[in-house]
């Protein structure tokens, strides 16, 4: 059996403290090369998307089971090295060697797992016949949608799938149509960037391999940063094109936005928070009086869009600082490893997250002074923003840390470039 407790302990003593080796380690591909890269659903998906008969089914399961057994002795041979470890880090193994030690068999499961893969469409070409063949290139750009895509989760907005997206929405075909070609130049401008990224991606995932088998942790950082840029390429591109579709839809080009951002941006556009979900509540009330009962959606409407503009600049400082942010933080840790030391200002994207709380918690306020604390503390979950003794409003501009903060914001101080001091990598050390 797969001894997952033995690999997390070991794992957490590197990857855990500090929090630079995790960094590292989700860079190499640590995680997903202890699992096939085809697993048994995709047998229907690539079934589907090739258009197999029940004959080219039966060889291509054959061969699949075949990939199966393959991983999963090299999983094992992988896992054997680990035997050993814990009794040798109980006897003091220092870091450098437990690095050493941990990484050096899981180079060797990813030549297995890249190779692995590689043999089974080659066995999948091998199957098909003339007309599938002829359709190779457009079948294997749809498979990589489905498969490639999804490792792409280093940046927000990066990974999301668009025509998946669109299989959840309620959007008439007669509208899907129209926005077809969009959505094709979506398809060919991720898979085009897909392919750009496979290589050097592979490249930098064996010199962090390497780096860290040598126990050179210093130079394991420079191919995180090589990494980042690609997938910041892919992020650029997924917000280009999703524009582009939106306005392609149409009058249902809002429908289409609204779905795209919820799976592309989920802590931003995934769920309704508290004082939204008090609003709804406020506004079902039946007991208000008419008066009342505009003055809240007077509110609501403000509320509403005031939120909205928040996420945008929530999800415009994600878009704008987390490259520049993940970045910083990899030279940080690098700069630690080479004595050197690197300053991170204030965090933009930390303070646009901030304000849509303080934004929200500012409405709650108002809708307090309207509802009254009675009826208002009746509002499921509300509770939490009733004010507290010492204070004489909840969330109100007057409030000496939401007043703090948005000085902050407004200073025009929030930028992410580090001080460096004597940095010298593969980029001088240096930010634009």
């Amino acid at each position: 059996m797969f001894p997952r407790q033995l690999i997390v302990t070991l794992l957490a003593m590197v990857f855990v403290a500090p929090t630079a080796h995790a960094q590292i380690g989700a860079a190499a591909g640590i995680a997903e090369y202890m699992n096939p890269y085809f697993l048994r659903r995709d047998l229907k998906l690539i079934t589907e998307i090739f258009e197999l008969d029940e004959g080219q089914q039966a060889v291509f399961e054959a061969f699949y089971f075949e990939y199966e057994d393959s991983h999963e002795q090299g999983r094992t041979t992988t896992t054997d090295s680990f035997e050993n470890l814990q009794a040798r880090v109980k006897e003091g193994m220092g870091e450098e060697e437990l690095l050493r030690e941990v990484f050096r068999p899981f180079r060797e499961q990813a030549d297995r797992w890249h190779d692995n893969r590689d043999l089974l469409l080659a066995s999948l070409r091998s199957v098909l016949n003339g007309d599938q063949l002829a359709r190779w290139d457009e079948m294997m750009r749809s498979l990589r949608l489905e498969k490639e895509l999804g490792r792409c989760n280093v940046m927000s907005g990066e990974s999301v799938n668009l025509r998946r997206v669109l299989r959840t929405t309620e959007i008439p075909q007669d509208a899907q149509l129209i926005a077809e070609p969009a959505l094709v130049a979506w398809e060919l401008a991720i898979d085009e960037a897909l392919l750009a990224r496979e290589q050097p991606a592979r490249k930098a995932q064996q010199a962090i391999m390497n780096a860290m088998t040598e126990s050179e942790l210093k130079d394991a950082y420079d191919p995180v940063i090589d990494l980042l840029e690609l997938d910041a390429k892919i992020r650029d591109l997924q917000e280009a094109h999703r524009g582009l579709i939106t306005t392609a839809f149409g009058a249902w080009g809002p429908t289409f936005e609204q779905a795209a951002l919820a799976a592309a941006y989920p802590q931003i556009y995934g769920r309704k928070n508290a004082v939204e979900r008090i609003f709804d509540a406020a506004l079902e009330r039946t007991d208000l009086d008419e008066d009342t009962t505009i003055r809240v959606t007077e509110l609501d409407t403000e509320f509403r869009d005031q939120i909205a503009l928040k996420r945008a600049a929530w999800r415009e400082a994600l878009v704008t600082y987390e490259q520049e942010d993940k970045i910083a933080r990899a030279m940080r840790s690098r700069d630690r490893e080479r004595a050197t030391a690197t300053e991170l200002n204030q965090n933009p994207i930390r303070m646009a997250a901030s304000e849509v709380e303080y934004t929200s918690r500012e409405f709650a306020g108002k809708l307090l002074e309207i509802l009254g604390r009675t009826k208002f503390s009746q509002l499921p979950g509300a509770s939490r923003y009733l004010p507290r003794p010492a204070r004489d409003s909840v969330g109100s501009k007057d409030d000496p840390k939401s007043a703090q903060r948005r000085k902050i914001l407004e200073s025009g101080k929030n930028n992410l470039s580090p001080k460096l001091s004597g940095g010298k990598g593969k980029r001088g050390g240096k930010q634009q």
